[in-house]
């Protein structure tokens, strides 16, 4: 009788860790890329300059000017649907 061949042990543990990192890695970017188009989408429809920008538990205005930012503001960059030609977004330093 013929002895019969398998695999070594060490052989089929690493195969089935490839696979356990393969299935996170395609768990994690699926759900990574999904949030990442809807970044995109909300980056190409614009959101309006106004109402407020909050950092940590401070609400900081948003107002829209033509030229520059006034003393106190700081520009804000991103893809505002109310620009008009000349028009940017601006921050206030100074929270409500």
């Amino acid at each position: 009788m013929k002895k019969a061949q398998s695999m070594p042990l060490n052989v089929i543990i690493i195969a089935a860790i490839v696979v356990i990192v393969l299935v996170v890695l395609i768990v994690i970017f699926s759900g990574g890329i999904g949030k990442f188009g809807e970044d995109i989408n909300t980056q190409q429809k614009g959101i309006p300059c106004s109402g407020s920008y909050t950092i940590g538990s401070s609400d900081y205005p948003l107002i829209s000017r033509k030229g520059e930012c006034a003393q106190y503001e700081v520009q804000v960059y991103g893809n505002y649907d109310s620009y008009k030609k000349g028009e940017i977004c601006c921050r206030s330093t100074l929270a409500r």
